[in-house]
């Protein structure tokens, strides 16, 4: 469902950009688009019992935050935030090739 959502936002957009296609076939793309945006929207508002009119009750300032916060609370193993020693015999390269990747 996630990357629906995602097609249908950037379709359009690059639909224009890559294809090179006029304003009249983007318009359509872009109606497309909407509709489909319109109907993740409604399942979003059908599985939490939203109604259409409901306003935010929280700012996305408030939202960010409390993901921030939620995530700063998630533990992390102890050897994730230390830096390792670099192994002997490790050689720096200048720039990576094919092959060396």
């Amino acid at each position: 469902m996630a990357l629906e959502a995602i097609s249908a936002f950037w379709k359009p957009f690059s639909a224009k950009a890559l294809l090179g296609i006029g304003d009249q076939e983007a318009k359509v793309i872009a109606r497309r688009s909407i509709s489909e945006l319109q109907d993740q929207i409604e399942l979003i508002r059908n599985a939490f019992d939203i109604k259409p009119d409901c306003q935010p009750t929280v700012t996305r300032t408030e939202v960010e935050r409390l993901i921030d916060d939620r995530l700063s609370q998630i533990p992390l193993p102890s050897q994730a935030l230390r830096a390792q020693p670099i192994p002997d015999g490790y050689k720096e390269r200048d720039s990576y090739t094919q092959s060396g990747l």
